[in-house]
């Protein structure tokens, strides 16, 4: 009984994962136009770095996250504190960042969200394990900005 009122619904019940999966990178240039606006770099193995541009062609945010950032393997979404620092100031220098404003650090658990702000630049950030030698970072997301700092750090 089962079977007979299955068998005619299998063929469509196989079609609808296929409906549901994400749109392939040829679908969405073939939808969409692109745009100067945005770019993204391999700025390290496996370590990309989107860049968002403002109508001057000035970089205005930069996301920088693993290329697997989005898969339950922890090992390949996180990157040694020390390349994270080193990119994080490849795009934000510490001379252009200005006076610090303020920091916050949240925590939960291993992981520590840090949000920075300084006169011309606000980080905010993933940190895993901060403090011990096997610190990582998965994220950071970096917005030039000018801002108005009452009382500097």
């Amino acid at each position: 009984m089962f079977i007979s009122r299955v068998l005619p619904v299998l063929p469509l019940m196989l079609l609808i994962p296929l409906s549901i999966s994400a749109q392939t990178s040829s679908e969405l240039h073939q939808k969409y136009k692109s745009t100067s606006a945005v770019e993204g770099f391999e700025v390290r193995p496996g370590l990309i770095a989107t860049v968002f541009y403002s109508e001057d062609g000035q970089p205005v945010e930069v996301s920088i996250k693993s290329r697997l950032f989005y898969t339950s393997n922890v090992a390949q979404t996180e990157m040694p504190l020390s390349i994270f620092e080193e990119v994080v100031a490849e795009f934000a220098p510490v001379a252009k960042r200005g006076k610090l404003c303020n920091e916050t650090d949240s925590e939960s658990g291993r992981n520590h969200y840090v949000h920075t702000t300084y006169e011309n630049v606000s980080i905010y950030s993933a940190l895993h394990n901060r403090g011990q030698d096997n610190a990582t970072a998965s994220m950071a997301h970096i917005r030039w900005e000018k801002m108005s700092c009452p009382n500097p750090k």
